[in-house]
């Protein structure tokens, strides 16, 4: 076998024993939840009914009084700190050059809150500097942005702590500007995670 085969199949290895390890704690929990302080009874009052909107969806699941990150929000973060949320933001510029980059493009600039790390583009857990930290992540529309895919989850497995959920939105690709590029592969995934793709 080849050095790069080699490497592949440990990267293959790799992935497959951090998911085998990592999907069975991952539910979708549909039905009656606990209320999970303030927030949770505010947001889960008929517990027994699917969540409705899409920040009732990402928020589905979390443990609410928990310590929470949020990635990449931007000017319109899922679980803002004004509301209450015990939560880190993370993104790529701090909270006044966001404001600045946003002006003239009909948001609310009050929405952005301040950003307790900047990211570049390096592996999450070393941007934080913490690992089994957190209690949920929240990145609405951040992976389809990030060269490293695998590396991305690997992170955030990382920074949660044991039973901690990741919450993705993700775009469909049907229905936005990606339509007509070619789909990226699992081939796609590993070679950037091998070659450790950054932004």
């Amino acid at each position: 076998m080849s050095a790069s085969g080699s490497a592949l199949s440990r990267v293959r290895g790799e992935v497959a024993r951090r998911l085998a390890r990592w999907a069975p704690r991952r539910r979708w929990p549909f039905g009656p939840r606990p209320a999970q302080g303030a927030r949770g009874a505010q947001l889960g009052a008929a517990a027994a009914e699917p969540p409705r909107s899409r920040r009732d969806k990402l928020l589905c699941g979390l443990k609410l009084d928990g310590l929470g990150l949020e990635i990449g929000p931007s000017h319109a973060p899922v679980a803002p700190k004004r509301e209450g949320f015990n939560v880190h933001v993370v993104d790529h510029l701090p909270a006044e050059e966001l404001r600045r980059k946003y002006v003239g493009h009909d948001v609310d600039l009050d929405a952005i809150e301040a950003v307790d790390f900047i990211w570049r583009g390096e592996p999450l857990d070393a941007t934080v500097g913490a690992v089994e930290r957190y209690d949920w992540i929240i990145a609405s529309h951040v992976i389809e942005h990030v060269p490293d895919v695998i590396g991305f989850l690997c992170s955030c497995e990382a920074l949660l702590k044991d039973g901690g959920v990741l919450s993705l939105a993700v775009p469909d690709k049907r229905y936005c500007f990606d339509l007509f590029r070619w789909p990226s592969s699992t081939g796609d995934a590993l070679q950037a995670h091998t070659e450790r793709r950054r932004g």
